[in-house]
């Protein structure tokens, strides 16, 4: 093809991304699967143009230090591959905008940022033939055009950041021009729990993929008003019932199933986590409801310990204070990031005197390195008052065991080194208290194997105190409510028995308790069954069960979507049961949760 008309056919493609660009293709998307098959390849492809433009502006920086190396047809070569696969990231992108699931202006500026780079691509390279037609050692237009590719693909790829990863993706950690501000721990007595405990794990699980520039299935998870509200599938929560909320229901989804959230590759909570949400909706799923108001059940209990958590000081206040420390050698003190005031202090020549003068900056200190310090043990009661600390080095110092108790008042410790140290299993003891610790270093002390194993699966003893005490408020609760005195003239009264007998029966079964017994956790018989793992005793069962659904009736959605709902889970378990080949897949594709919630919730 000759230069002239390359150049018409790359203007005409990059028109076409134009006009794609100002259509909703989203019917298109909905009827047919290769459009949002091709749009999934954006993220791969995009920065391919990225990297092939780097090489570009590299050569023509080399050619401008040293003209004679400066070879322009190679130039020419990344310029033509940075439009061409600058155009297949534009219209995959475009592909992926049309799927939904993005704040909507936020997608259209990222969209209309990659489709102008991608002209400027194209721009680019026309100019370089010129130059090369012209045998022009300098253009200025050239030049001016590049620079705009590099602000054109920053800007495009700032948009992208934020809308996978938030707004501040990129300037989050901007070293100039941010005001230090205050950090400060919340009244739990006074502030709701859905602001102090609901929330922060919505947006550590939750609001990257529902929050305000990505809004996958219209869901928004990032304020108690967009939980309510819902989305496509309808409403995520049912307050008061966990097990009828399908944002509960999906967090037990085996992780590989499409359904489970967050999706597989992203962090997951543990059963904690996911307890205490359930506990919040169980509670009623109030936004205002502080912990006085609720019920702190045995599931939760060590989410609510009572602890001293230090206020964290300001940069600006704490300054003088650290320029006076720097003044001792047995010091080397460091800000953990550029915008915030917490410190990481390292002081492995210090002993009890100098951490003394630590305690006037102790609510900032979260990292303590005290490897091999000449420090015993009293020092300990000088670093159990930095109760903010989450890393903490006392590895080969002369501890042991006769005041590690005071180590117990560090509830938000996570790492903890007491290698070649004095202490054995009494310090153990203490250890069990910190709820937060995740990694412990214990090679060459006197621990015993039996006192680890007691640590690693031992409860705290004031939180099983606290549940204990749970379990008898809830006993004593039930039998007030369950008190009843009728007082009548009749005379002979029905027996209590007799109305109990008649009123329940612990033989009916319900919807819901078919569907616990059988589909929930990622142990249950269903979840077994659909990896292959499932027992003919389990298949029996199966079809027991769901002949049992069939003759009930769901709350919504009429008595003919129900049996067209069950009817294929009986027959793709009686398909289990003969052994036919095909049958875990045919099951699996019979358990469709959101379609049947969908319908009949």
């Amino acid at each position: 093809m000759k230069p002239q008309a390359k150049g018409i056919f790359g203007l005409i493609i990059v028109i076409a991304l134009v006009g794609l660009s100002l259509i909703d293709g989203s019917s298109m998307t909905g009827a047919s699967q290769w459009l949002p098959f091709l749009g999934r390849f954006h993220p791969v492809v995009l920065h391919l143009p990225i990297g092939l433009f780097a090489g570009a502006v590299l050569l023509e920086l080399i050619g401008f230090v040293r003209p004679m190396s400066r070879k322009r047809e190679n130039v020419q070569i990344l310029l033509n591959f940075s439009f061409i696969t600058a155009v297949f990231a534009s219209l995959f992108g475009i592909f992926l905008s049309w799927e939904g699931g993005y704040e909507a202006e936020a997608v259209n500026f990222h969209k209309w940022a990659g489709v102008i780079a991608t002209g400027i691509f194209y721009l680019l390279s026309y100019l370089n033939r010129r130059i090369q037609i012209t045998e022009a050692v300098f253009s200025p237009s050239y030049a001016v055009v590049m620079l705009a590719a590099v602000v054109a693909i920053t800007i495009a790829g700032h948009e992208g950041g934020s809308l996978t990863h938030g707004s501040d993706y990129l300037t989050k950690y901007f070293p100039f021009g941010q005001e230090e501000e205050e950090v400060l721990v919340a009244d739990l007595a006074t502030t709701p729990v859905f602001e102090s405990h609901i929330l922060p794990v919505l947006q550590d699980y939750c609001v990257q993929c529902h929050g305000p520039e990505k809004i996958k299935g219209d869901l928004r998870l990032d304020s108690f008003a967009g939980i309510m509200a819902g989305g496509a599938g309808g409403p995520a929560i049912e307050p008061g019932d966990s097990e009828m909320s399908f944002l509960i229901e999906t967090l037990h989804f085996p992780i590989d199933d499409e359904e489970h959230m967050p999706p597989e590759g992203k962090p997951q909570p543990n059963d904690e986590i996911i307890a205490l949400l359930e506990w919040w909706v169980d509670q009623g799923a109030s936004e205002t409801a502080t912990i006085d108001e609720l019920t702190i059940t045995a599931a939760v209990a060590s989410h609510f310990e009572e602890r001293e958590v230090l206020v964290v000081r300001a940069r600006e206040e704490i300054e003088p204070i650290l320029q006076t420390l720097s003044e001792n050698p047995n010091f080397q003190i460091n800000f953990i990031a550029n915008d915030e005031p917490t410190l990481d202090v390292r002081a492995r020549n210090a002993d009890e005197e100098d951490l003394q003068a630590l305690l006037a900056i102790k609510e900032n200190i979260i990292r303590l390195d005290l490897a091999g310090a000449p420090i015993t043990n009293e020092a300990l009661d000088i670093v159990g008052q930095m109760t903010n600390l989450t890393r903490l080095h006392l590895e080969n110092t002369d501890i042991d065991n006769s005041n590690t108790g005071s180590l117990s008042s560090l509830y938000q410790l996570e790492y903890l080194n007491l290698y070649n140290t004095g202490i054995s299993d009494d310090t153990l003891i203490h250890l069990k208290k910190l709820k937060n610790l995740r990694n412990l270093y214990l090679w060459q002390t006197d621990v015993s194997e039996e006192a680890v194993a007691n640590l690693f699966e031992a409860i705290n003893p004031e939180i099983e105190i606290a549940k204990l005490r749970e379990k008898v408020n809830e006993i004593e609760r039930d039998m007030d409510r369950l008190k009843v005195e009728i007082v009548t003239d009749i005379e002979e009264p029905v027996e209590m028995v007799e109305v109990v007998e008649r009123v329940f029966d612990p033989s009916v079964t319900t919807i819901s308790s078919i569907m616990e017994e059988i589909h929930k956790g990622d142990d249950s018989i269903a979840n077994r069954t659909k990896r292959g793992e499932g027992t003919q005793e389990d298949f029996e069962i199966l079809l027991e069960r769901y002949e049992e659904l069939l003759k009930l009736t769901p709350p919504r959605g009429g008595e003919a979507n129900w049996h067209d709902s069950v009817t294929p889970l009986i027959i793709a378990s009686k398909a289990l049961i003969a052994g036919e080949e095909g049958a875990v897949d045919q099951y699996a594709e019979a358990v469709s949760c959101k379609m049947c919630h969908d319908r009949h919730k």
